[in-house]
């Protein structure tokens, strides 16, 4: 499952072929209320699938074959949604200004940034990504990585070994949590829970923005116009864990 600025795609062939499951653009709902509907974030736990639209949570529970609004997301200096993660039991989603829980599949949420970078309205934007590997939460933000292990209600630092301030995305398989530090140039890789971090790639032309995994393969998601059109240069990628 994809989410594009206006359509949610859903593909069973590993990508070959695609069908849209949810419509964005400006829908027209009678007598007289206009939906701008773009989707900004995703996220999937087994069945369950959730994307973003601005602050509005939509979840499907049949792998994204249908799907239905739950609620939204409280907000303070950003109304849009950059990011979402799931696991078995909570959503959590972030504005870029702060970070909040649902243990209800969106339909409810609370603030749980307490310890975090905090965003003003000069800088409206101080929390980039949310990840979820095993018991831990972790935040990429302007001041480096975050990590929770009580569900956000308080927050460490998790930098040792990092010499870039900035995390910029996150991602995660069963071995590893990835990031890419300053402004998305660098990448670094944990596998104890974010308490060392080790380079393993400089993406030179590349800025990551995401981050995609499958078994131990881990795919970058790049703003690089050669890689959205995917008519030049392929995707930074690994096959072993990052």
């Amino acid at each position: 499952i994809i989410a594009q600025s206006n359509s949610v795609w859903r593909s069973t062939d590993n990508g070959a072929t695609w069908q849209r499951v949810l419509q964005g653009g400006v829908i027209f709902i009678p007598p007289r209320t206009y939906l701008n509907r773009q989707f900004t974030a995703f996220a999937a736990h087994d069945s369950l699938a959730f994307v973003s639209n601005v602050s509005e949570i939509w979840r499907s529970t049949d792998n994204g074959i249908s799907w239905s609004a739950a609620g939204k997301v409280p907000w303070r200096w950003n109304e849009r949604v950059i990011s979402l993660a799931a696991d078995d039991s909570n959503l959590y989603a972030t504005t870029g200004d702060i970070v909040c829980r649902s243990t209800d599949q969106g339909l409810t949420w609370t603030w749980v940034s307490r310890g975090l970078p905090k965003a003003n309205y000069q800088e409206t934007r101080a929390i980039n990504s949310v990840r979820i590997q095993g018991s831990v939460l972790y935040a990429a933000t302007i001041a480096g990585l975050f990590a929770s292990t009580d569900h956000g209600s308080t927050w460490q630092p998790r930098n040792s070994g990092l010499d870039v301030g900035e995390c910029n995305a996150l991602g995660k398989n069963d071995v590893a949590v990835f990031g890419a530090l300053g402004s998305g140039y660098f990448l670094v890789r944990s596998t104890g829970n974010g308490t060392l971090w080790n380079a393993v790639n400089d993406t030179a032309w590349y800025r990551v923005t995401s981050f995609a995994t499958s078994g131990s393969r881990v795919v970058a998601g790049t703003d690089a116009p050669a890689i959205i059109t995917g008519l030049h240069l392929p995707a930074p990628r690994s096959t072993d864990n990052g």
